[in-house]
């Protein structure tokens, strides 16, 4: 609606829309937040310089490709490195899909994504356009307490008798973080057994309401 000359970034002409988002482009910043933004979503937070120098040259050889660059990110040996394991929080609605999965539990998804809407999302309705804040904000006094319940709705519905590694296996990747270790430790030391259902079942609920279950 506007075809006069415009200042924006250091150039001036008649812009449109599209004009501007190239102008933006050009700027050596651009590259970098884009690839800072997503890779600090799917690794971690602060990013080593040479990661981003990386990804962002390839954002911008590619003509601003987003899956040159997330083809590169998730295949990077950064990605895999023990900095970037269990270092995010998991959203409500992975927490939930992730454990229904590994039950082999049987649903419409329906109740899904209720149970993920106790946490603080509810699907396909975020707070703004910017989608959902994630990291810590997922973890407050109230969702943390239907994050637990969510775990012990799960022992309810688990049939199987599994012995701890089992468990951690399925769970953990065969790799428990130190506290939840402890907590196994003085479970089972007060017990009888390995292969009781409720033993599983007591198991299980603390390795899913653990941390390290809880991040991913």
């Amino acid at each position: 609606h506007d075809y006069g000359n415009k200042a924006f970034l250091g150039e001036t002409g008649d812009f449109d829309g599209d004009d501007v988002v190239r102008i933006i482009l050009k700027q050596p910043q651009a590259p970098r937040y884009i690839t800072t933004r997503l890779w600090e979503f799917f690794a971690y937070e602060n990013p080593e310089s040479e990661v981003i120098d990386r990804l962002s040259a390839i954002f911008v050889s590619s003509g601003y490709v987003i899956r040159d660059v997330m083809r590169a990110l998730l295949t990077s040996p950064e990605f895999y490195s023990y900095r970037a394991y269990r270092t995010q929080i998991k959203s409500p609605i992975t927490l939930v899909v992730q454990t229904a999965k590994a039950i082999s539990l049987e649903s419409d998804g329906k109740g899904l994504a209720e149970l993920a809407s106790r946490m603080g999302q509810v699907i396909f309705d975020p707070p703004d356009v910017s989608g959902w804040p994630g990291g810590a904000a997922w973890v407050n006094s109230s969702s943390i307490l239907q994050r637990v319940n969510l775990s012990n709705l799960v022992t309810r519905l688990f049939k199987l008798t599994m012995t701890r590694q089992e468990l951690v296996d399925l769970f953990l990747d065969g790799v428990p973080d130190p506290a939840i270790e402890a907590a196994l430790d003085y479970f089972e030391s007060n017990t009888q057994g390995t292969r009781d259902l409720g033993i599983s079942r007591g198991l299980l609920y603390l390795v899913l309401a653990g941390p390290g279950y809880q991040r991913g």
